[in-house]
This record gives C-alpha cells, sequence and structure tokens, in this order.
C-alpha cells in the first residue's frame, strides 16, 4: 500500500503534531471542565489525540515506511468522523431540549441515526477500506483488485460521511431558524450564540471540504497521482482539520448545551442561555 505522501514534509508534520497536540490538550481541559453533558465531547478529544498521533507518525514515516503509513492513515482517516460525531451529538441534544421546538419528533430521531452513523458505521467502512488497502504489505494474492477495493470502501465511508454532514447542515440551519425567530437572545444577536453557531457551521464545511478532497485523492486507487502531493496533503487534509479542532476549542459548543441545575428532575433541563426568554413570554 502507498503512502498517503511520498515523502511527507518532516517540518509540516512536526508543525501540525505540535499543533494538533495543543489542540487536544484544550480539548481535554475544556472536556474536564465542562458543566454542560461533557460526555458530548469525548468522541473530539479522542478524534484530536488521533490526528496527533498520526501527524507524530508521520514524521518518522521516512524511517519506518510501512509500518509507520498504514499506523497513520488509520489515525488519520478516522479522525475527523468523530469530530463530526461531536457536532451531531450537540445537534441531538439542542434539538431535545429547545422549548417548543415543533420538528422534535422528526429531528431527534434523525440525530440519533446521524450519531450512530458518525461512531460506528463510517468509522467501520473507513477501517475496512484502510486495512483492504494494505494488501500489498500482508502479502494478500491478487493484492490489487483488494486494494482497488478497499479505496473504493473507503470513498464510499467518505461519501456517506459528507452526506451525514450535510444532513447535520441543514438540521443546525433549520434549529438555528427557529431559535431566531422565538428566542429573544438569539433574535437580538448574541454575540456568544451568534459566534457558536457560525463556529460548527465553518466547522462541516471544512469537514466537507476535507471530505472531497480525500475522496478525489481515493477514487483512482492508493496508488493515484493526488496521493503523493504532500502540499496538497498538508493543506486540505491537516489544515482543514485543524482549522475545525481550533475554532471549537475558542468558541466550544458547550455554551449551547442546557446546565441541569441542582434538584431539577432529570428530563427538565432546558437552554437557559436560548429558551428562557421564550419560556418567559409563554408563562405570561
Amino acid at each position: 500500500m502507498s503512502t498517503d505522501a511520498d515523502t511527507p514534509s518532516n517540518k509540516s508534520s512536526y508543525a501540525f503534531a505540535i499543533l494538533f497536540g495543543l489542540s487536544s490538550l484544550v480539548h481535554f481541559i475544556q472536556l474536564c471542565r465542562a458543566d454542560r453533558r461533557a460526555w458530548a465531547f469525548v468522541p473530539i478529544v479522542i478524534g484530536a489525540g488521533m490526528e496527533t498521533a498520526g501527524w507524530a507518525i508521520r514524521v518518522r514515516q521516512s524511517d519506518m515506511y510501512d509500518d509507520m503509513a498504514n499506523g497513520q492513515t488509520i489515525l488519520i482517516v478516522i479522525a475527523p468522523t468523530l469530530i463530526s460525531a461531536t457536532l451531531a451529538i450537540c445537534l441531538l441534544i439542542l434539538v431535545s431540549n429547545t422549548v417548543g421546538y415543533t420538528h422534535r419528533t422528526v429531528a431527534r430521531p434523525l440525530c440519533i441515526l446521524l450519531t450512530l452513523f458518525n461512531l460506528l458505521l463510517v468509522p467501520i467502512l473507513q477501517f475496512i477500506g484502510v486495512i483492504r488497502g494494505m494488501a500489498s504489505w500482508w502479502e494478500i494474492p491478487n493484492w490489487e483488485s483488494v486494494e482497488r477495493s478497499g479505496a473504493w470502501i473507503t470513498v464510499a465511508s467518505m461519501a456517506v460521511l459528507s452526506v451525514v454532514i450535510l444532513v447535520e447542515f441543514a438540521i443546525g440551519v433549520h434549529v438555528f431558524v427557529y431559535l431566531r425567530r422565538n428566542s429573544d437572545v438569539v433574535r437580538s444577536g448574541s454575540r456568544a450564540v451568534m459566534a457558536s453557531f457560525g463556529t460548527i457551521a465553518i466547522v462541516w464545511v471544512l469537514l466537507l471540504i476535507r471530505n472531497i478532497y480525500r475522496s478525489i485523492q481515493l477514487k483512482d486507487g492508493f496508488e493515484s497521482s493526488v496521493q503523493f502531493n504532500s502540499l496538497l496533503f498538508d493543506f486540505l487534509e491537516g489544515l482543514t482539520v485543524l482549522l475545525s479542532l481550533v475554532a471549537m476549542n475558542v468558541f466550544h459548543p458547550a455554551r449551547l448545551l442546557p446546565r441541569r441545575l441542582r434538584n431539577q428532575p432529570v428530563g427538565t433541563e432546558n437552554i437557559p442561555m436560548l429558551n428562557e426568554p421564550t419560556v418567559a413570554r409563554e408563562a405570561q
């Protein structure tokens, strides 16, 4: 199996490994300090750690070519899916706790399905695809056809992930429009709320760009010419995912999630920052 880049730049790999490591550390600290459904951010912490490990492995790839290449490919291919998983979970919590959201009966099951796709189906497809792409390394008979099928399985997983992201984006826009109409905080343009929604939208776009690049990269198999362009890989794989993680470091989506108060029964939470004005008007 060929690698993601024929001779990856040690300088860029060092830089990405350090930056991903710092972002991972910040995400872990934010996870530990989160008082609003901290479990929702476990996938993104794992994904950030996988990106850090993947880029650290790329630093040594030229010394231990096949072993290292296989390891970093699995980590870097799967990691962004876990970022999307965190966004799907946040969207699920947001939909479930938005007071008066009339489309909850449709949006909630759909968000659950998107979360399962992100946590199970897509990573499994990606893992199978990359493992089959290692056919030459495993000395499997007819390894060329096995590698081609592995590339297409990986491309299929990227296509599924792209559809998932687009559906997440559509639901997110619908929820935002609803809150814009029904919440005083969102309607008045609260900077914190607007920044959080805007950040999530940007992350979805960045992940979609990355998926399109990966699909083009692998459509001709693991031996395609695009596969060996280290500069494209650094910008369209490394930079897009790094910006996604850093954006959510700065404008963490936890601020949009509900906080359950003391002695408040489970299941009665709402989103104070978004819904209290609406609840107050309804009570009047």
